[in-house]
């Protein structure tokens, strides 16, 4: 069912790409900072989502993460406008913490998304730390290992 619903909103967006391609980019990062927000709250109320990865193109796939070379073999296939992912970690410096993932790579447009921390206790889970980021086409990207010391700091 969840799954069918973000199919639904996928084929939204590439709809609303395929009709005027000059807002590519600003389609793109305007979904995944909603989505981040459904995520966050999905995370508060249910304490925790699961992974996934969305091939964004007019009929979505979905893989587990991480974004594998046969997910991006696929996505050029499929014409795919942009891929998408969710994944989950166990923080090294506590055991009740959660570090999620939520990024989205496109041609043209790079690779964005968040890194936010959660702690989990009692019954709940907040977000207490997250960091936005965005990676143009043609700048050096950052290793997810990178970008959870910077948003520790």
């Amino acid at each position: 069912m969840i799954l069918q619903q973000l199919g639904g909103q996928v084929a939204l967006v590439i709809e609303a790409i395929r009709k005027d391609p000059s807002r590519k980019k600003q389609i793109l990062m305007s979904y995944l900072a909603n989505y981040y927000g459904a995520i966050k709250e999905t995370i508060r109320h249910y304490g925790s989502i699961m992974p996934h990865c969305v091939l964004m193109s007019e009929n979505p796939m979905f893989a587990e993460p991480p974004v594998s070379d046969e997910a991006i073999r696929l996505a050029k296939e499929l014409d795919a406008e942009a891929i998408m992912s969710v994944e989950a970690f166990q923080a090294e410096s506590d055991i009740s913490d959660v570090i999620y993932h939520v990024s989205m790579s496109a041609q043209g447009v790079g690779v964005f998304g968040w890194v936010c921390k959660v702690k989990l206790g009692e019954g709940k889970a907040e977000v207490i730390r997250e960091m936005p980021y965005l990676f143009a086409s043609g700048q050096e990207v950052k290793t997810l290992g990178e970008l959870i010391m910077e948003m520790e700091a």
